[in-house]
This record gives structure tokens, sequence and C-alpha cells, in this order.
């Protein structure tokens, strides 16, 4: 198995060789060595960081991405059990944002088509009208 550099890693990767640091410190990822003072890692490590993007682009935090990888080399058996559960949650999660999300894009529209004269008169109607009804 080819070892890769940091550069060559971060190039790769397209992440600065600090964010690999980081994800390093993390437990994300792990280097395999060091050759003339710098890392390097094993070539499966670009998979490990494809499977890092992935998980942040469906909304999961580099903490909670910590938690399913660490949980997943505990369970090898059963692995894909814990993360469609760990999907599942953070599903739920996502759509109780994406509520909270409408609810407020529904307020600012309300304020934006406010007609009152004074901040103090909007709230007033505000608290009168419910956000539902806004």
């Amino acid at each position: 198995m080819r070892a890769l550099l940091i550069g060559e890693v971060s190039r790769r990767a397209k992440l600065s060789p600090a964010a690999l640091r980081y994800y390093e410190s993390l437990g994300l990822i792990a280097a395999s060595d060091r050759v003339g003072g710098k890392r390097v890692f094993a070539t499966t490590v670009l998979e490990r960081l494809a499977l890092i993007r992935l998980a942040q682009h469906a909304g999961f935090t580099l903490a909670e991405i910590a938690e399913l990888l660490r949980s997943r080399s505990k369970r090898r058996r059963g692995a894909g059990d814990f993360w469609k559960r760990a999907v599942a949650r953070k599903q739920v999660s996502m759509l109780e944002r994406a509520a909270q999300l409408d609810r407020t894009l529904r307020v600012l529209a309300a304020l934006e088509s406010c007609e009152c004269t004074a901040p103090e008169q909007c709230a007033r109607e505000f608290e009168r009208l419910s956000p539902a009804r806004h």
C-alpha cells in the first residue's frame, strides 16, 4: 500500500493541511507514520475523507461524524444498522430545522410587508396574530 504525504492528501482531497491535522486531532483520520517530519497517510484516507465529506453534506457535524466513526469501528457487525439509525435521527432533526426555517421565513415576510408606523406597533400586532396566520 502506497503512503501519501500530507501535501498529496491535501491536494487530492481539496483540504488544507491544517484541516487534515484538525481532522486527525478529532480522531476522524489517522496518520500512519512520519517521513522527514511530515505526516504520511495510507491511500485509504482518501476514502475516509470522502465519507466525512458525504456525512457533512448530509448535515452531520464533525463531532457527530467522529462518534459515528468510533461506533462503527467498535461494532463491525451491525454497523450498517447503526448508521441507518443515525441517518434517521438526522432526518428528523433536519425536518424540524426546516419547519423552524419555514416559520422564520413567514415571520420575515410578514415583517417585510408590515405597514405599521412604529416597531412597537408591529410587535403588538404580531403578538395578536399567530405566526401561522402571518
